[in-house]
């Protein structure tokens, strides 16, 4: 079963602000963040690891000999196969209590990567944690730097070359309290040897098999010596013949069991069979109270379930299986079905069964903070008696006791995460028609649907089950009682497609309007009379405070209609939850199904249950107005009631903004009359990656995001605004919904997430007490931009310091050459401790370090009017665009510290509470000047200044644009190369496509405003739109396809302001890269969120410059920089306009063209043959490009080449391809290099940087002009000379030099060894260290360094390279 559906938010940026002065080093949460804790472990030996995998290229093997698991694994680097070995543990574990997992092994030869990995649903495994390039050792540690997720195998596999070991043990070594406690009950099976003749037991889904023991033959090391055998009837139709028994006598609700067997194909299976055809499964199945069998084991199931078997081989099964809530009849089964998709594919072959058993696994309880504040007394406090503090629960949920335990201390009301939405009440019928049944419905005859096989027409059973345990508690605290928020009758999204066609089939045409209407008022008719009616006797009387009677009906600023995006991309038709289209539009064509929906509901239910509109995305300015809109409609039809708006709150910790939130809530209070935060929670930011090192960090962001939420909140109260609650979307951490991929609306794609109030083990988080206790707060982390300084100038963002005697001021810039922060303090006394001082972390690390640090004393800095000025400058080379580090500014004014983050003063030891600030661009200069929009560069764009887009998030393009204006329009030109071009995604901004985001008034606001724009434009000339003036009247464009990509050029209107020279707006421009259907990633200029969409306040800064004369005419401007290739039209010609300087001179000329070669036989090929020339006519350059499925050029091909081009210095660049036409990577090689058989070593080049990267140490030699160079991984490769590599080879090694030649730590304390940041980290293997005394200092191999008494030792760290050469660098460490 899916987790609580949801739809991601609309949102703008947070800003957080300094708050009080310096803290007690003692202050804030007592939070444990252990990474040293006493340990258990759990070892498994050889013959406990079960294999589930050997494989992934020819001559790989997996064999269990005398001392282990002997693998001889066989790389394949031309077909880019990395063979891999996997063993499945018998049980699962979870990160947050593993301490380390350690394999030992013998005999190893070659290079190995090991992998933890969690079983996915389709039997293989997702990665959890890997450690790559492992060698020279018998011992191997992971270390999980995760605290969230489970594994249940274990991986050794190869990416580099041949390896071979013998694996003899995994040892999992656990955290204090973790497992050690762990019990197992007695085996639960009936006859699970099969020593009894009387097979009874296993019957429960025998049918018209026979099934028989067996003794199992000798040397088949399973445990027993007898086995059961089923021989099944030859009817395909009857797959479900297998091994099965019931257990529920035996077995309780919720409680975890350890199932394990053995299984074996008979000969029947030795014959070629699709994968499905020889899978064996553990497959139980349970009855729910109504008698109906639940086939679902989601989440309910983990290990080795079903594997894929080989016929005569013995495989062992073993796992863990809980017995669902409400489960009043449970089955097991052991059972070879087929594919269930495939009718008849099941072979019915006989199959084996031995050594059964199923133990009951007793756990240590978890208990809850009964001593901490209840949050509902809180939100209840604030908001007033009678207001909701909820949360979100499933059935899934409701029996486990200690979760239903802060249920009842911390909520008053829960709202059913799926229960009650239309899908689940029509028993999740999926399919594309249900049978019916005719009844009458308000004294005329109305078709309605069969939904299970008690002939209901709706399904309460999951529903009901809940509410009983609720009923349950209430009944016992009359005074504490919990109330239910019902959810939700009409949405476009889980609504099944059938229930919009004539006889409930999706084959027919979809039913009138009418029809639709009288199936909606019996629909919601029904949910009432269910709980309110007759038949319910008073049963739910007071118990329901309210309920969604319409869910996201609005899209932007108007209705959701069923044209949003096309219909072969959406679900509508194919699946119950539609993708994003409105069926209910589709019927009704108008709002009528809205206005409607509120009538009946208003008929229907009871006047003391609310009834709300619900919606997502609310905090953004145009969708608010088509919300407002809706809300307003339907109060001002005639026999409706709508009480309250609900705001979902989906927000996002990188764009939250707390001014927004207020200023929409209000809005809605003023037209619903009352607003509820409806599914509160958030994403987390995009640093955060579930690692310990960056949870603290989290947690406290996230928790000052709660916190200015509720500030806001109150003071809306306080304002006036009806709030009248807060429902949290989940009780639990690891149970949001956040942490999938969603189908329902949304999700987070499966990255860390953290966005509820408790976490995984059942314990309050900081953002609880950002509602219960605010003071106990650790700082506020704090977000700085820090502006790329232009010709010297100190120009960018300006941030205060406000501590009582200190009171500072300071600009933060960056350049090629490190850090400027230009500080001014407030300080009329001159004193010998004033100065100011910068801390950086540049690994943004949050951690205990030692910082990079710099001060200036007031005496080195410039007196100013009223106090000093200082500036200081931090060295840090290779600084670039959106790299983010943390900072702190510490200003000491005669003794008292004043800082701008980290109040607890500890800046000298740790980042944690260091801002974090991210490199942006500067403010550029656009000229001015008019050009003709026809994707030709006109002679203008070579005065632009080009502005590169490098911020790169999983784009395999490259790109740059540059930008012109005039009186009328604003001028874009981009050129992106981009060797796929794809526009299949059903999504315009799932498309090949430039986007330019434009605020005229450079507002910054954190929701669009009036006359903000976000226009697209894909690379075959298709336009999309968002934003109120952002029309196709307003847009001109023209795009082209050209080699290796495509040109945008584009005029964008001015709506909104008159330009003139020094006028500044905001800009942003993104590529979206596309492939398969599907955006695989963006480049941009300015902006690294992604948020663009939703505000304008990501966006960077340009200055308008350059117009001459009262009317604007003439071009004189700044010159510009053009690094932009002349364009080649779709026919292969090179259209040779030549680069015009200012001085109207002409500098070189491209000439491109197309060719025909013969590539073998008599095969033919195109190449593209680009030619540059000097103004005299001299050829400078030369290069081709040519496809091919292989690494491979022929003497003949470069001869052909070498003719087409004229010269003999020629680079080529063969682009190998795989069978869909992708390129899998390029290879750029000399022609007279392959012709004259040099020698010659690869490098990849870094597509970010440009630099050349190690890859090995072995040699490529053309042998008669003929050269073969495959590489198994993507990237851009090129072979150099043995020279030529030698010089690059000594400049790397040059790198390899300690960050600190010296260091001096106190006893007992830790530091860290660290490379110089100029060492490409791509280019190393490995690196090992070594103390020359341990009983002074010790060192781990990665490198942290203890100081363990007084002394002075030295600590080698010797650097490995990819290309085997080695450095030995030394640090000296001072131990006091």
């Amino acid at each position: 079963m899916w987790k609580m559906g949801a739809c991601i938010a609309l949102s703008a940026a947070m800003m957080l602000t300094s708050v009080g002065g310096m803290l007690p080093s003692d202050w804030g949460i007592d939070t444990v963040y252990a990474d040293e804790t006493q340990t258990t472990t759990k070892t498994f030996a050889a013959n406990q690891l079960t294999k589930a995998f050997a494989g992934g290229a020819d001559g790989t093997s997996c064999e269990s000999g005398e001392e282990g698991w002997n693998v001889v694994l066989k790389h394949d680097d031309a077909e880019h196969k990395y063979p891999q070995a996997v063993w499945n543990l018998s049980e699962s574990f979870d990160l947050a209590n593993v301490e380390s997992v350690t394999f030992n092994v013998k005999s190893q030869e070659g290079v190995i990567a090991l992998k933890l990995g969690m079983t996915n649903a389709s039997g293989w495994y997702d990665d959890v944690e890997a450690c790559y390039g492992q060698n020279g050792q018998k011992q191997y540690t992971i270390v999980p730097e995760k605290t969230e997720g489970t594994f249940d195998k274990v991986v050794i596999m190869t990416t580099q070359n041949d390896a071979s070991f013998c694996l003899t043990s995994v040892v999992v070594t656990l955290k204090e309290g973790s497992g050690s406690q762990i019990t197992h009950g007695e085996n639960i099976i009936d006859n699970g040897d099969f020593s009894n003749q009387d097979f009874s037991s296993w019957s429960a889904s025998k049918g018209d098999a026979t099934i028989t023991a067996e003794p199992v033959e000798n040397g088949a090391d399973i445990g027993v010596t007898t086995c059961g055998a089923i021989t099944r009837s030859q009817d395909p139709s009857k797959s479900y013949e297998c091994f099965a028994q019931d257990i529920t006598e035996n077995v309780s609700e919720g409680e975890e069991y350890e199932f394990s067997f053995w299984a074996k194909l008979s000969d029947d299976y030795n014959k070629e069979l699709k994968d499905s055809q020889k899978t064996v499964q553990f497959q139980p199945y349970y009855e729910n109270g109504d008698g109906k069998q639940e086939y679902d084991t989601t989440g309910l199931i983990s290990g080795t379930s079903a594997q894929i078997l080989e016929a005569g081989k013995w495989t062992k099964f073993e796992g863990t299986y809980k017995i669902p809530s409400g489960a009043k009849k449970v089955v097991i089964r052991i059972l070879e079905q087929g594919d269930w998709q495939e009718p008849g594919s099941c072979i019915m072959g006989k199959y084996y069964v031995a050594n059964v058993s199923m133990k009951k696994i007793t756990k240590p309880k978890p208990e809850i903070e009964e001593n901490i504040p209840d949050w509902k007394a809180s939100v209840t406090g604030s908001l007033g008696t009678g207001s909701i503090a909820g949360t979100a629960i499933m059935s899934s949920e409701i029996s486990d006791d200690t979760l239903m335990a802060l249920v009842k201390k911390h909520f008053n009301a829960v709202t059913f995460g799926n229960e009650l939405k239309p899908d689940a009440l029509f028993n999740y019928q999926i399919g594309q028609s249900v049978d019916s049944t005719t009844i009458t419905f308000q004294g005329k005859e109305l078709k309605v649907p069969v939904v299970n096989d008690k002939d209901e027409n709706l399904d309460f059973s999951r529903a009901d089950a809940m509410l009983e345990k609720i009923l349950e508690w209430n009944n016992a605290n009359p005074k504490n009682k919990i109330r239910v928020r019902g959810h939700v009758l009409v949405w476009h999204s889980q609504t099944p497609e059938w229930f919009f066609h004539e006889d409930y089939d999706v084959a027919k045409p979809y039913v009138d309007k009418e029809t639709m209407n009288r199936r909606l008022e019996w629909f919601i008719s029904s949910v009432f009379d269910h709980y309110f009616g007759k038949a319910a006797n008073g049963k739910y009387d007071g118990l329901f405070y309210g309920w969604d009677v319409v869910n996201e009906a609005v899209n932007g600023n108007t209705y959701r209609d069923d044209k949003v995006i096309p219909d072969e991309s959406d679900t509508s038709t194919s699946d119950t939850r539609h993708g994003s289209n409105s069926m209910w539009w589709r019927v009704y064509k108008s709002n009528e199904f809205i206005i409607n929906a509120f009538k009946y509901a208003n008929k229907y239910a009871p006047n003391d249950v609310e009834l709300y509109y619900n919606d997502f995305g609310e905090t953004d300015n145009t969708k608010c107005e088509g919300i407002v809109k809706l809300i307003k409609d339907v109060k001002s039809a005639e026999g409706t009631r709508l009480d309250a708006f609900g705001m979902q709150a989906h927000y996002n910790v990188d764009g939250f903004s707390a001014a927004q939130f207020k200023s929409v809530a209000k809005k809605y209070a003023q037209a619903a009359g009352k607003v509820q935060l409806t599914e509160l929670d958030f994403k987390a930011s995009s640093t955060y990656d579930g690692t310990a090192a960056t949870k603290e960090s989290e947690y406290t962001k996230m928790a000052y995001c709660h916190k200015n939420l509720y500030e806001a909140i109150k003071a809306l109260k306080k304002e006036g605004a009806n709030v009248s609650g807060i429902t949290v979307w989940g009780v639990i951490e690891p149970n949001s919904w956040l942490h999938s991929q969603s189908d329902l609306g949304g999700g987070a794609s499966g990255s860390a997430q953290c966005p509820l109030l408790f976490d995984g083990n059942y314990k309050a988080k900081p953002a609880y007490w950002a509602y219960v206790d605010a003071t106990k707060l650790q700082p506020a982390i704090q977000k700085v931009t820090i502006t790329e300084a232009k010709d010297g100038n100190i120009a960018g963002e300006t941030y205060t310091i406000d501590q009582g005697a200190v009171q500072a001021e300071f600009i933060p810039v960056w350049d090629a050459d490190g850090l400027t922060v230009q500080v001014k303090v407030k300080d009329t006394t001159v004193n010998d401790a004033d100065a100011v001082t910068v801390y950086v972390d540049p690994d943004n690390s949050a951690s205990d370090i030692t910082p990079d640090k710099v001060t200036v004393t007031r005496t080195a800095a410039a007196e100013i009017a009223g106090g000093y000025q200082a500036t200081v400058k931090v060295s840090m080379k290779g600084l670039k665009v959106a790299q983010q580090i943390s900072l702190d500014v510490v200003v000491n004014n005669d003794g008292e510290t004043g800082s701008f983050n980290d109040l607890t003063g500890k800046q000298e030891s740790s980042s944690k509470y260091y801002a974090v600030a991210t490199m942006k661009p500067g403010i550029e200069k656009i000229p001015y000047g008019t050009i003709s929009v026809d994707a030709d560069a006109d002679a203008a764009w070579g005065n632009a200044v080009n502005i590169p887009l490098t911020i790169n998030k999983g784009s395999e393009a490259s790109a740059n644009a540059k930008v012109l204006w005039d009186d009328d329009n604003l001028y874009v030109y981009a050129t992106v190369n981009d060797a796929v071009l794809d526009k299949t995604g059903a999504q315009t901004h799932e498309q090949d496509s430039l986007e330019v985001f434009i605020d005229e008034d450079n507002g910054k606001t954190a929701s669009y405003g009036e006359d903000d724009k976000q226009y697209r434009i894909n690379y075959n000339n298709e336009q999309s739109f968002n934003g109120k003036k952002c029309l196709a009247e307003n847009v001109k464009s023209a795009t082209k396809t050209i080699d290796g990509g495509y040109v945008v050029e584009a005029a964008f209107k001015w709506t909104d302001i008159k330009p003139a020279n020094g006028t500044k707006i905001g800009l942003e421009l993104q590529i979206n890269d596309a492939k398969g259907g599907k955006r695989i990633g963006t480049l941009s200029w300015y902006d690294e969120t992604g948020m663009g969409w939703s505000g304008s306040n990501v966006y960077g800064t340009v200055e308008l410059t350059g117009k001459t004369g009262s009317n604007g005419g003439g071009s004189s401007v700044n010159p510009g920089t053009s690094d932009t290739k002349p364009d080649v039209k779709p026919n292969g010609k090179q259209d040779t306009k030549p680069d015009v300087k200012p001085d109207g001179k002409q500098d070189t000329t491209i000439e491109t063209s197309k060719v025909e070669i013969t590539v073998s036989g008599d095969k033919k090929a195109e190449a593209s043959v680009t030619i540059t020339k000097d103004a005299q006519g001299n050829v400078t350059s030369a290069n081709a490009t040519v496809s091919g499925s292989k690494g491979t050029l022929t003497a003949d091909v470069v001869k052909q080449l070498t003719e087409a081009a004229g010269t003999e210095d020629l680079t080529i660049i063969l682009q190998v391809k795989n069978a869909n036409g992708d390129v899998k990577y390029t290879v750029s090689v000399s022609a007279k290099n392959v012709k004259n058989n040099k020698s010659l070593k690869a490098f990849v080049v870094n597509r970010k940087t440009g630099e050349y990267e190690l890859i090995n140490s072995k040699t490529y030699k053309a042998k008669d002009g003929n050269l073969n160079a495959s590489f198994g991984k993507k990237g851009d490769y090129v072979l150099l000379t043995t020279k030529e590599a030698a010089r690059i080879e000594k400049e790397i090694l040059k790198t390899i030099a300690p960050k600190k030649a010296k260091a001096t730590v106190k006893k007992g304390k830790t530091t860290e060894f660290k490379l110089d940041s100029k060492l490409n980290q791509n280019n190393v293997k490995k690196v090992t260290y070594k103390t020359s005394k341990k009983s002074i200092a010790t060192v781990n191999k990665n490198g942290k360094i203890k100081a363990n008494r007084k002394g002075t030792v030295t600590i080698k760290a010797t650097v490995t390279l990819k290309n085997g050469k080695t450095k030995t660098v030394s640090m000296k460490i001072v131990v006091r």
